[in-house]
């Protein structure tokens, strides 16, 4: 992803707005069924975009643990720009939520 942050609030807890794009990838086309025989690979959806770009938009907050180290709480929301599907008839684009964590160190 490409993203670009904006900080909102400079104080003790700063909260930034995130904003930018991703690329998807379709990785792995197949088609199951289950029945009594168990799984069974059917053939594959047709019209489906292999690469897809999507919008992301999310709120960072920073929450100091000491003097070099912060933990970051990040949720974001993601939408598909451009549908998955080529063919026309449909018009599919789907969009997902994630919170993202992590430790980062100041040195």
């Amino acid at each position: 992803p490409l993203t670009a942050r904006y900080r909102l609030i400079d104080a003790a807890i700063p909260v930034e707005l995130i904003g930018g794009i991703s690329t998807n990838m379709v990785i792995g086309n197949n088609v199951f069924t289950e029945g009594g025989a168990g799984r069974e690979n059917v053939g594959h959806t047709t019209d489906i975009s292999t690469v897809n770009l999507a919008g992301i938009m999310g709120v960072g907050i920073g929450v100091p643990l000491g003097k070099n180290l912060t933990l970051s709480v990040e949720p974001r929301a993601s939408y598909f720009l451009q549908s998955m599907n080529h063919s026309g008839t449909v018009d599919f684009r789907p969009w997902k939520t994630a919170l993202y964590t992590g430790l980062s160190w100041d040195f």
